[in-house]
């Protein structure tokens, strides 16, 4: 059970977080190869309305389905998501040093940059790249 999951954490260094969403929209369930990126998520899901919901959906597009980042009903239910996410990447793709984490990286990295060049609230809006639905392109 959880066994890609589990194979990014124990073999390649991942960290997972999960948090409950303050809008009520569920669980939080994320990986990614450091824990500053998981902190970025977090704080994007936490942040006004006008910020966080930008922010949300650009992390959580219907394109981005190659994202290690979900929202479910409960923990076990994002686990399970999160690894049919997981298993429809290449396993060869599924390390530190593959084409899939360096996408996962720079989507995170944009997330950042766009939240750092906006000191206003309700900024965000309209700043963010559209994720492409293949992670060898990143963004369309």
């Amino acid at each position: 059970m959880f066994n890609l999951i589990n194979k990014l954490i124990k073999n390649n260094y991942f960290y997972i977080r999960s948090w409950n969403d303050n809008y009520g929209k569920g669980v939080w369930v994320c990986l990614a190869p450091s824990s500053y990126m998981l902190e970025e998520i977090e704080c994007a899901s936490d942040a006004g309305d006008c910020d966080m919901i930008p922010a949300t959906d650009y992390l959580l597009a219907d394109d981005a389905k190659w994202l290690p980042f979900v929202i479910a009903n409960t923990f076990t239910d994002g686990l399970a998501q999160l690894e049919m996410r997981l298993s429809a990447l290449p396993e060869t793709e599924l390390n530190r040093n593959s084409a899939w984490c360096k996408a996962v990286g720079s989507v995170i990295d944009h997330l950042q940059e766009v939240s750092e060049s906006t000191k206003e609230y309700g900024g965000m809006n309209g700043k963010f790249k559209t994720i492409s639905s293949n992670y060898t392109q990143i963004f369309k």
